[in-house]
């Protein structure tokens, strides 16, 4: 029915404008991106753990926004029940209403009424990007008690004071909320934001990738635009849609990768090593598993580092 398909519609139009360009590419990893290499040196230890999960995201925002909404017959105008103007003015109320809380794995379930040590119920998104926040929430703590090893460290680091009132300026609704409304920041929070920062970048985007795709192919049936008059979409709905894949996909480094290079000394190095061995145990268990429902889950190798697509 039409009710349906509209229905079908909008989650497209949530899934695509909102929760992967403005949430993912826009509020968090762009800004994050921008404000790291304007403020913090090439030199520092934030910078060097953070390039692999930021370089790149600046150049395909630039583009991708033109490609997405730029002109009346941008990809958004062109495919969903929006006109242009319609399509800027979506994109700037979902940014005003962006929660960072939700881009954070266990908050995110948190507000939508899970308890993250007990789902309690069949949940493959949770036990799977649960498993990737893990990780990721070990190796930030690592990298960061390597490289601060007091309070007092963290501190007296000026660029990170700057870094970290200029995120909670740009970011929309700020980060001082979400990490417990300190006016300063500490080994906890700083590793708590950081976490957050390469989720997001490189699972979520992942997931919310991967959805787009899976879904938005089948315009048939799940389709981004309802004619009110009942009538089938445009003739060359799937092939605006693949134009968009080509242009906007690029082969890009992966979660997996060995960045150590990037290290600014032994310490950061061996979080690094051991951040990338946590991935890789994890790709193992996943590929012995035999009963493994590969329609739910990612895998380390296919994860991209950075929001860069």
């Amino acid at each position: 029915s039409i009710a349906q398909h509209a229905m079908l519609a909008a989650l497209q139009t949530d899934l695509i404008a909102v929760r992967h360009l403005v949430n993912t590419h826009l509020s968090l990893a762009g800004t994050v991106a921008a404000v790291t290499y304007n403020v913090l040196g090439h030199r520092h230890p934030l910078r060097a753990l953070l390039h692999p999960h930021i370089s790149g995201t600046l150049a395909v925002n630039h583009n991708t926004v033109k490609l997405l909404a730029g002109h009346s017959y941008s990809f958004l105008p062109e495919m969903f029940s929006y006109s242009q103007e319609q399509i800027i003015r979506l994109i700037n109320e979902a940014t005003l209403k962006f929660d960072i809380r939700e881009m954070d794995f266990e908050e995110n379930l948190k507000m939508r009424g899970f308890d993250p040590s007990s789902i309690g119920i069949k949940y493959p998104y949770a036990e799977n990007a649960g498993a990737l926040w893990s990780i990721i929430r070990q190796y930030a703590a690592e990298y960061v008690g390597a490289v601060y090893e007091t309070e007092e460290s963290i501190s007296k680091d000026e660029e990170l004071k700057r870094w970290y009132e200029a995120l909670d300026l740009y970011i929309p609704q700020g980060i001082k909320g979400y990490l417990g409304g300190s006016l300063t920041i500490n080994k906890t929070s700083l590793a708590k934001l950081l976490s957050t920062i390469i989720f997001t970048a490189s699972v979520e985007h992942e997931n919310v990738g991967n959805k787009t795709f899976d879904y938005c192919f089948w315009q048939q049936y799940i389709p981004m635009q309802v004619p009110v008059d009942g009538s089938l979409i445009k003739v060359d709905a799937f092939n605006i849609f693949v134009n968009l894949g080509i242009l906007t996909s690029s082969s890009s480094a992966k979660i997996t990768d060995d960045f150590r290079k990037l290290a600014p000394d032994s310490k950061t190095k061996e979080a690094m090593r051991s951040f990338r061995q946590a991935l890789l145990d994890y790709q193992d268990k996943l590929d012995q598993d035999r009963n493994l429902d590969l329609s739910a889950v990612l895998k380390p190798k296919v994860i991209e580092s950075a929001v860069r697509s």
